[in-house]
Order: structure tokens, then C-alpha cells, then sequence
């Protein structure tokens, strides 16, 4: 990967710093414009390091820097990378060509400026460390560009909404525009991952006016977790010129919204948090406006903050499904805070019943990497790391050789030597089979153990099994219409007959033994009902998903067994067994 030198061009008091940046399947520029007064006007390339050094670890390429670094950032190159490769596995170690020379530091000091965007945390870190406080912030940074789902439009009118909350702050806002979302985004990079190191590269930009930059905190004491934006990573960024420093990790999402209640209740009128639409005010059903809308309700402030809708929708609450373990956290803190407040128990039960539904059912597979919670940032990575360890007692990525993770967890139906039953396997329904589901191989809570016999029956503990039905029953399957016509339908009925006249009873224990596997004991997302019912002239167990199938009618009613994950590329359906 190449970074070409920094281009500063200037002109009716604006100034525009720019790069280019070329990998092996690509290039693009990466840019920053700005006022005049505010942008580094000379050649420095520090702050395009920072998010060029992410980026190269994710294609693995070695980065080449045509450009002057600042010596303080490439001393620190190494433990940068040592906390992104800790953090994601997937990640690459590079190495960094570039030639070191520190920029001009002026004598006087310019000054200290928060990157704010009207969330929490910049609207806390703004008041706490601003004049509200009695900090030393003297100045707001709002960055257009970072959403990509706003229109012009839309951007537009967030620059307005930001300077009146500016003012409503007694703080100055400076606006710079910049394509560096539009760059990590072609990389595939998730922006959290990659957040400090975006936000540092305008740091950097802005240092012809400022020296001192703050980056509000996502994460607390209570939940900090690998994430792009860290208070162990973001003043690594730092040069001679320009400090960075990490703020407000103090403090949860719960208690930056206490404190601006106590302190400055008029800024929750301003709070914009929502990223998913193309507006300028929250939609209330994200997760993140559900969320504060929650804490919100907790201190009675939701009225206050106009642009949420007046009131939470309780329903909401209970559908939220939490990705990773900060946002878990969140829940159960805020549970933990309702349950102090009687009048709040609606709220406190309904962030209960979303953290229970966020439960993870077991350990998943994604080709030959076991892992229990899809990666998409730092943070799943680190949850997969603690529950392989915890759980399975196996590392996380699991290493070349380890098949002990890969035990049996799909129920399918076979028919081995002409002879139908189910068995547990990793690999699937073979040829002629039929995937009823996956069951787990943890004792999670409420799980229900199962047992593969030697015949291809599932069984549970106590299970009940009827007698064999009646000859006269036997005798109306036999003929029945679906056994053909003419020959094929004699001999199929007399096959029939023979296997009623055959059939032995079926032992349902073994209660005593290990489980080969567990069913799920509630309904969630991604899961459906496994039932068993009992062919009363067959003489075999039936499984199914679906209690409207055909071959129940020669069946006992069918009964709930549990419930089964649904891959989403198994072929679902029913199975018979017999012993």
C-alpha cells in the first residue's frame, strides 16, 4: 500500500489537505477541507498514517509513506499494531516505511476543540470539559461526511442543529468536510473498528488551529471493551504538535445522562444519536434511539429531548437484540437502575426480557471457524475469545488441528441401510436426507437433553410411548390409496402389515447416560418448534416442524419437544424413525 505526499491547496479562505491512497486492487484520495485559519497548511502526512495504518492491516500490505511522519506517532506504530492484532485476529502485522521529521511546534499554545455530533457522548464531553464544567474545552469540531446515509440536504441541516447546540454550549464550532468514511467504507471495514483512527486523522488536519484534541468516549469503566475508539489506543495517535486524548470514560450512557440532567437539562434538547436514516432527528426504533430513549424515560427527560418521539414504545424494548456484550451491559445496568424506581418496573421488565432474548443459543459454525457471535467488529471477536474459553475450554481462533469443537450438532433424518432414523452430525443431511435443525451440545439454561438410541430414535427423559396401534388400524394404513395400485400396492400393503406384526416395544430411557445433545427450551429468533408423534400403525416416531404435515394423519397428536436452530442453508422438513 502507497500513501502518496500531501497535497494543501488554499484559496477564498478555505483550505483542502489531500492523499492518495493506492493498494493492490485500488486507489483513492483521501481528503479534508476545512478553513483556512484551522487546516495544517503544510505537508505533514501523520494524520493520513493514522487511518492509512488500519486499512494496510486489513489487506495485509506493507505501507509505504511518501511524506514526513511525525517521529513521536512512528515510535508508537508497533503498539498500535499490537492492540489491533489483539483485538482482531484477522488483522495483519505490516510493516511501515516513511521518513521520520517532526513538524514546527509553535511557541504559543493554540488551543483544545472536542469533535462533537450532537450523541451523548459529544454533547457530555462538550458540557463536562467545557465552560458548563469549568473545563478546558474552547471549541466544538463537527465532522461532515462520517454519515452515509445523510443527503445534502440532510448534512446540511445537521451543520445547523450542531451550531445551535454550539451556542446553547457557549462554545465556537468549526465544520470541516472529509471523504475518509467513503475510504475505510471500500475496504469493508466496519467505521467503529476504525473510528479513533478516522477521528484522528482530522485531528491531525485541524492542527493548524488547534493542539489539543478530545475524543468522546463510547465505552465506560463498566463495559470497555476492544473497540476502534479506545481510551488505550486514541492517544497513541498523537504527534508532537497535536495531543489526542480519549474522554468521558467515567462515565456509562446512564450516567452522562444524569449528569446533564443535574447540570445542563436544556442540552438533551439537542441529542442526535440515530445513524440509521437519512433525517436529522432520532427514528425511535434503532437500537441506539430505543436505548437512550430508554435512559431517557429512567430520569423522566424523554419530553425534553425534541427530536425523540414523546414516548417509548415498550414493545420496542422487548424486541431489542443486543449484538454484543457492551450493549448486554447497557441493559443490565439499566435494569438494575429501574429496579430502584417502582414506577419504573415496566421499564426494568422490559430491558429484562430484551437482554434474555439477546442470550446466545450455542456455538455456530462459519465454515471451519467455531465461533458463537458473528464478527462484524472488535467487539464479537473478544466476546467469541471469552465464551470459547469460558464454555468450551478451547481457544479463540480455534487452532490449526482442534476438531474437538466440532462436535455433532445437526438433527437429520437418514436411511442407512433402508432403515429411517436420525442422528446428530456436523456435516449435514447427506443425499436423500432431510435437516430438521440444530440442536446445541451445551447444558444452557432451560435446555433439554435428548438422546440418539442405536435405531435412530430421539428420545428425552421420560419420555412416553404409546402402544402399537390396533390390527384393524394396521390393516386401513396398509391399503391405504399412497401404497400405489395393482402389484406395487398389494406388496407394499403386505410389507406394511408384516412391519406392524413385527414391531417390538421401545425402551424409552436412557435417563442415566450423557445426552448425545440439548434441545432449546423457548421459542427466539431463528428457532421453530420440534414436535413427536407416534405412527399408530407404522409403529415408528415421527419428528416434525410443521404439525399441518400430511403424514400426521396416522399419527397420536403430536407433542412439543423443544426447539431447534434453523440454518439458513439446511433444507428443513420431517422425520421418521423406527426402532
Amino acid at each position: 500500500m502507497r500513501l502518496g505526499p500531501v497535497v494543501v491547496t488554499a484559496g477564498d479562505g478555505r483550505s483542502t489537505r489531500a492523499a492518495e491512497l493506492e493498494w493492490a486492487s485500488g486507489s483513492l484520495p483521501i481528503v479534508v477541507a476545512g478553513p483556512q485559519t484551522v487546516l495544517d497548511p503544510t505537508d505533514d502526512a501523520t494524520g493520513m498514517v493514522c487511518i492509512a495504518l488500519p486499512l494496510a492491516m486489513r489487506t495485509g500490505e506493507r505501507l509505504d509513506i511518501e511524506g514526513p511522519v511525525s517521529p513521536r506517532l512512528l515510535a508508537q506504530i508497533e503498539t498500535i499494531q499490537a492492540l489491533y492484532a489483539a483485538w482482531d485476529p484477522t488483522l495483519h502485522r505490516i510493516s511501515v516505511d516513511a521518513a521520520p521529521r517532526a513538524a514546527i511546534v509553535p511557541a504559543d499554545r493554540r488551543g483544545s476543540v472536542s469533535f462533537f455530533s450532537r450523541g451523548v457522548d459529544s454533547v457530555f464531553t462538550a458540557a463536562s470539559a467545557g465552560p458548563v464544567g469549568g473545563g478546558s474545552i474552547e471549541s466544538l469540531l463537527f465532522v461532515d461526511g462520517l454519515e452515509p446515509n445523510h443527503d445534502a440536504s440532510v448534512r446540511q441541516d445537521e451543520i445547523r442543529l450542531a451550531g445551535l447546540a454550539a451556542n446553547d454550549l457557549e462554545l465556537p464550532l468549526t465544520v470541516v468536510e472529509t471523504n475518509v468514511r467513503v475510504v475505510t467504507d471500500s475496504f469493508g471495514a466496519d467505521w467503529e473498528d476504525v473510528l479513533g483512527a478516522g477521528l484522528s486523522f482530522v485531528a491531525h488536519a485541524v492542527g493548524g488551529r488547534f493542539d489539543r484534541v478530545s475524543v468522546p468516549s463510547t465505552d465506560s469503566y463498566l463495559n470497555l471493551d476492544p473497540c476502534g475508539s479506545s481510551p488505550l489506543l486514541d492517544p497513541l495517535f498523537s504527534s508532537e504538535r497535536v495531543a489526542i486524548s480519549h474522554h468521558g470514560y467515567r462515565y456509562s450512557r446512564i450516567g452522562k445522562i444524569d449528569w446533564l440532567t443535574d447540570h445542563a437539562p436544556r442540552l438533551l434538547a439537542h441529542l442526535k444519536v440515530c445513524a440509521r436514516e437519512n433525517r436529522s432527528d432520532n427514528c425511535g426504533r434503532c437500537g441506539k434511539c430505543v436505548y437512550t430513549m430508554m435512559v431517557l424515560d429512567l430520569f423522566d427527560r424523554l419530553p425534553t429531548a425534541r427530536y425523540f418521539p414523546p414516548d417509548l414504545d415498550l414493545d420496542l424494548v422487548r424486541a431489542l437484540r443486543s449484538p454484543h456484550l457492551k450493549s448486554r451491559i447497557d441493559l443490565a445496568e439499566l435494569a438494575a437502575a429501574a429496579a430502584t424506581c417502582p414506577e419504573k418496573a415496566d421499564l426494568g421488565d422490559a430491558a429484562l426480557e430484551a437482554l434474555r432474548r439477546s442470550s446466545l443459543s450455542g456455538v455456530t459454525h462459519q465454515g471451519d471457524i467455531r465461533q458463537w457471535t458473528k464478527p462484524f467488529v472488535m467487539r464479537n471477536h473478544r466476546l467469541n475469545l471469552i465464551l470459547s474459553l469460558v464454555l468450551e475450554g478451547r481457544p479463540y481462533p480455534p487452532l490449526n488441528g482442534d476438531d474437538a469443537g466440532r462436535q455433532p450438532r445437526r438433527l437429520v433424518q437418514s436411511a442407512e441401510s433402508g432403515r429411517p432414523g436420525v442422528a446428530l452430525t456436523q456435516a449435514g443431511a447427506g443425499p436423500g436426507g432431510i435437516e430438521l435443525g440444530s440442536v446445541t451440545t451445551l447444558p444452557l439454561p432451560g435446555a433439554i437433553p435428548i438422546w440418539i438410541t442405536d435405531g435412530g430414535l430421539l428420545l428425552t427423559r421420560g419420555m412416553q410411548v404409546p402402544p402399537r396401534g390396533r390390527l384393524s388400524t394396521a390393516v386401513r394404513w396398509a391399503v391405504d390409496p399412497t401404497g400405489g395400485s395393482g402389484y406395487r400396492r398389494l406388496r407394499s400393503a403386505v410389507a406394511r402389515l408384516r412391519r406392524w406384526w413385527s414391531a417390538e416395544g421401545i425402551d424409552a430411557g436412557p435417563d442415566d447416560d450423557d445426552p448425545d445433545g440439548y434441545l432449546y427450551g423457548e421459542a427466539a429468533l431463528g428457532r421453530s418448534a420440534l414436535y413427536v408423534a407416534w405412527h399408530r400403525a407404522g409403529w415408528c416416531q415421527v419428528l416434525t416442524l410443521d404439525v399441518s404435515d400430511p403424514v400426521l394423519e396416522w399419527c397420536t397428536p403430536p407433542m412439543l419437544l423443544g426447539y431447534v436452530d434453523l440454518p439458513g442453508d439446511a433444507e428443513v422438513g420431517t422425520g421418521t424413525t423406527s426402532q
